[in-house]
């Protein structure tokens, strides 16, 4: 028993004398900048643009722009927090959108664009494939997050006052994030 406990003490002792380094936690905006700053060349090399929207309403503005070629939208749609006690919730599942548009051109079947290659741009709904494909391929830290992006659809944008919709579509991805440690202030 001795001998037990002099052995646990040594790996104790030799335990705290190396730094444990501490993870860097995800906030809403670290992890946009990161998926932009991976988005953003890939966008480019498919003649497209990117874009982060600061709210819904901005994200639809966006949308209903008409770009020269297409348009990917980055949002953070918000978090949730699986838990139902405060003291539990050490990770929250963020939400993230991906809206895209593309112009499909002055023709006489301009809904063919969906479907056909137009030009160097490959068909719209193509497009939409290829990004849902690059946002679920990109790997996240383990220690801080669930590692990858789950994608939870896809849904045609609509105005939200005439309910009209516009040539865009919508992309939906979770991913879990750790939350950092909290001191709790007056816990008595």
């Amino acid at each position: 028993m001795r001998r037990l406990l002099g052995t646990l003490l040594c790996l104790l002792s030799s335990v705290s004398c190396y730094a444990v380094s501490q993870p860097t936690y995800y906030t809403p905006d670290t992890m946009l900048a990161e998926l932009e700053r991976d988005l953003s060349p890939w966008v480019r090399s498919q003649k497209g643009v990117l874009s982060l929207a600061r709210d819904p309403y901005h994200f639809l503005e966006l949308l209903a722009e008409s770009p020269a070629g297409w348009r990917a939208v980055l949002h953070w749609d918000g978090e949730a927090n699986p838990g139902d006690d405060g003291r539990t919730g050490v990770f929250a599942t963020q939400k993230l959108s991906l809206g895209l548009t593309k112009n499909l051109g002055l023709t006489a079947k301009p809904d063919e664009a969906l479907v056909k290659k137009a030009l160097a741009n490959p068909a719209f709904l193509r497009l939409v494939a290829l990004v849902r494909e690059r946002v679920r391929s990109y790997v996240w830290p383990d220690e801080v997050t669930s590692r990858y992006t789950l994608y939870t659809g896809c849904d045609p944008v609509v105005l939200p006052d005439s309910g009209l919709p516009l040539a865009a579509y919508r992309l939906n991805f979770e991913l879990s994030i750790a939350l950092p440690p909290v001191e709790y202030r007056n816990d008595v």
